[in-house]
């Protein structure tokens, strides 16, 4: 059949594109492969081929074939068609692809228009849990029509009278009687003061207001029964890798449903969705009275609450807790909460069909005041296929917005790009930021990761160092413009603890910054189920298996949109906490001293953090972050075993940095503390 393929790439206006990357996909091939790379020339064309020979010999049968075309910057597809093969030359002809659509931040999904994109909204940051289970218990308790709730994981104990319930999570302490660093007592199973959230949902629905809970079930299905198997039967270190069991204890869903079941709580609707595991419902919503929406990065487990201050020992965590750990939420009011909620809407309504309708849109508001800032947002997600009957277009190929979203905006940094994530897996987002590093038009930007030292999924402590260890290996002279981050807590001796101690803290958060033009905070990982497809197991899953996700986009005076303080806040409060500089410091002003070299400013804190911990622990520095060890651009010590079971990665870290355990006390869990007795364990 084919053995080349012809074509222009055009803007709008009939104008040729120049240097986007052309591929062509064999996709009837055993195994997907590439048989043709190429790149457009200054006048668009493109000739792909002439294609590899039959492997088997003999004429070439006809091919089931797919065009890419892509951003080079951060090889972002921009076009997507299937072609139909044909003896000879394959002429594909113009493809037009909108000049504006393809450097711009606004996430298009490959149609060239936007969608979920509103401006007049009103935003609140909400740095780790005390603010965002705080904020959440608030709105929830002041509900007069609705309460609609998605979650991955809610903790509850069996309903019984008030006074017999055994507390296992608490969203917000009661301020007279507070609880906290130093501060202990145990959790009166009927006070109300102490906010727990399913007595919160009970109690709303008791004075009418209908609640509507929808919990992620993980199950084995036809795109991953072959996946479940290799699972079961793999052993690595001794230890059997569990999938069914892990995905298990996912599912929050009977216990919560017998909860209101025993309750008799006629108003509270408890609902499934099922999805192909290892992906999950991993969005976090909350939408109360369809007027707010509430994006809780974290699952409802109490070893989640923490403050800023990721004291080594607090006992709000409760217990399911290893280390501190640090999460930003999004609260937003106006037009993009119905952005927000139709996500919510969509999966509900598979579950429970046609039983919840989108909600009203809000106008634009005209202002708004601290801690709120207003902004333009656009709602992105990422959506399995598979799931969704209703919308067959969904249904087929799900989406990945989010994706989208990082890699235009790495395609369109000029200055620095910070990212502040759980997990970094995800090849696309390594390979984009190499290219980005490698761009000639931009030398001075600078990329500030913060990550964990040790993610808890199995394999990706080991494929997070690849992807750090390729962006090093590949950006040659620009690995001194990227730099790699952990944070920690470290605490002076007192008067009943002699020696200094030092803990690694967990990063939940999902954020990106670029430029302060841009910004994204919502439920996404930089991982393959929070973005394109599941990593784990992938050769063994079938059809496209990804999580649920939601983000906002963030714009500050980009693509038309209209200025916003919103992204200066978020960078201001989230490199105070790190770096322990107050947020209205001029170090901190996107104009002021370290414009131009951010990177600098987090070098000198990590260097001076580690001094400290080096030449006197006993004197805490006011900084939280480490620079992971590095030996020039080689990663060598840490992440040998693929399944995290034998590794204790943070402690190496310390000791390849330097950091010797003579007058420091390496923590490496906390200890859990039981709200019934008010006693740490």
């Amino acid at each position: 059949m084919s053995t080349n393929a012809t074509g222009r790439v055009i803007d709008e206006h009939g104008s040729g594109l120049p240097d986007l990357q052309v591929r062509v996909v064999d996709e009837s091939a055993l195994l997907r492969r590439d048989i043709g790379i190429t790149k457009t020339d200054p006048g668009g064309s493109f000739t792909v081929g002439p294609y590899d020979e039959n492997p088997h010999g003999g004429p070439m049968p006809a091919r089931t074939f797919t065009l890419l075309i892509l951003d080079p910057r951060t090889t972002r597809r921009v076009h997507t068609e299937p072609l139909t093969d044909v003896p000879g030359t394959l002429n594909i002809g113009d493809i037009v692809i909108s000049s504006s659509d393809l450097h711009a931040f606004v996430v298009s999904g490959g149609v060239g228009a936007a969608s979920r994109l509103t401006t007049g909204n009103a935003i609140r940051f909400l740095v780790d849990n005390v603010d965002a289970w705080g904020h959440f218990s608030d709105i929830v308790g002041a509900a007069t029509t609705s309460v609609d709730f998605m979650q991955l994981e809610f903790d509850v104990n069996p309903f019984r009278a008030a006074a017999d319930e055994v507390p296992r999570l608490v969203t917000q302490f009661r301020a007279d009687h507070p609880i906290g660093p130093g501060v202990e007592r145990a959790v009166a199973p009927d006070d109300p003061k102490d906010v727990r959230p399913e007595r919160l949902f009970l109690n709303v629905a008791k004075t009418g207001v209908p609640v509507r809970i929808l919990l992620s079930v993980p199950a084995i299905d036809s795109r991953n029964i072959v996946a479940m198997i290799v699972a079961q039967l793999t052993v690595i270190g001794g230890a059997i890798l569990d999938y069914e069991l892990i995905f298990r204890k996912l599912d929050s869903f009977g216990e919560v449903s017998d909860y209101y079941k025993a309750a008799v709580a006629t108003a509270v609707t408890v609902a499934a969705f099922t999805t192909s595991a290892p992906a999950v419902v991993h969005a976090k919503l909350c939408v109360v009275d369809n007027t707010e929406a509430l994006m809780v990065s974290s699952p409802f487990i109490q070893g989640y609450f923490d403050a800023p201050t990721h004291a080594i020992e607090d006992p709000r965590r409760g217990e399911r807790v290893k280390l501190p750990i640090h999460d930003v939420s999004l609260a937003v009011r106006g037009p993009a909460a119905a952005d927000i909620q139709q996500v919510l809407q969509l999966h509900w309504n598979v579950s429970k069909p046609g039983t919840l309708n989108p909600a009203p849109r809000a106008a634009p508001l005209a202002s708004a005041s601290p801690p709120e800032y207003l902004a333009p947002i656009q709602v992105i997600r990422t959506l399995p296929a598979g799931k969704f009957a209703a919308d067959p277009e969904l249904d087929k190929t799900g989406e990945t917005q989010i994706l989208e979203a990082y890699l235009r905006a790495i395609g369109n940094a000029q200055q620095f790009i910070y990212l502040e994530n759980q997990y970094f897996t995800n090849v696309a987002i390594a390979e984009a930021l190499i290219a980005a590093l490698n761009d000639p038009t931009r030398p001075k930007l600078q990329v500030i990761v913060l990550l964990n030292v040790t993610p808890d999924i199995p394999f990706y402590t080991t494929w997070q160092k690849h992807r750090m260890q390729e962006i090093l290996s590949q950006v040659g002279a620009a690995s001194t413009r990227i730099e790699f981050f952990a944070p920690w807590t470290h605490e002076a001796p007192s008067a009943t603890r002699p020696t200094a101690q030092i803990v690694g803290n967990y990063v939940h958060t999902k954020v990106g910054i670029v430029d302060n033009l841009w910004a994204t905070v919502g439920s996404a990982n930089l991982d393959g189920n929070s973005l394109d497809e599941a990593q784990n197991l992938h050769f063994f899953l079938t059809g496209i298996v990804r999580n649920t996700e939601v983000n906002c986009a963030i714009y500050n005076g980009v693509d038309g949109q209209p200025a916003s303080l919103a992204v200066d806040a978020l960078r201001r409060t989230l490199w105070s906490e790190h770096l322990g500089i107050p947020a209205d410091d001029a170090e901190l002003r996107i104009d002021g001293v370290h414009a131009g070299n951010w990177l600098e400013l987090w070098t000198t804190a990590a260097k001076r953090k580690l001094a400290r911990l080096i030449a006197d622990p006993n004197t805490v520095d006011a900084a939280r972050v480490l620079a992971f060890p590095r030996d020039g651009t080689q990663l060598p010590f840490y992440g040998s075993l693929p399944f995290n079971l034998f590794n204790d990665n943070e402690h190496q870290f310390l000791a390849r940095s330097g950091v010797a355990s003579i007058n420091l006390k390496y923590i490496q869990e906390v200890r859990t503390f039981d709200f019934k007795t008010g006693v740490f364990q």
